[in-house]
Formats: structure tokens, C-alpha cells, sequence
């Protein structure tokens, strides 16, 4: 089944490098990227399993996702 993101490309830098966010359509979650090997491999990834009811979860390293709101305390 084809698979669509979307790539917000924020700066690109003379030696190459970009920078950026991207998210699967339709989850809402972005994920930040700093150079085109970790946009690859965001868009290489496989998608998260469904939630594990025990806890378990997706075991994959992940980025941390920036677009969670901040926790006030």
C-alpha cells in the first residue's frame, strides 16, 4: 500500500545539508531532521505497530516528537 508524507524543508545549507520536519499524512506527528540521511531513513521506516495494551510499544529508536505540546508544572 503506498504511503504519503509530507516534507517541510525549513533551510538549506551550502554544504548540502537540510533541514526540516516530516510526517506521515494523516498521523499529524512530525518528526525534525537535520540531513538528507535522517530524512531517509524517517522516510525509510517502517510504520509504528498499533500500541502494545501492555506497554510494549514501537522499539525502534525514535526522534523525539516536537510537535507535542510542552508540559507546564
Amino acid at each position: 500500500m503506498p504511503e504519503s508524507y509530507i516534507v517541510h524543508v525549513y533551510r538549506r545549507e551550502d554544504d548540502g545539508s537540510v533541514i526540516g520536519m516530516v510526517e506521515r499524512a494523516g498521523e499529524g506527528r512530525r518528526r525534525p531532521f537535520r540531513n538528507r540521511d535522517e530524512l531517509w531513513s524517517l522516510l525509510d521506516a517502517r510504520p509504528a505497530a498499533a500500541p502494545d495494551p501492555g506497554g510494549g510499544g514501537d522499539d525502534r529508536a525514535s526522534i523525539p516528537d516536537t510537535n507535542a505540546p510542552a508540559r507546564l508544572e
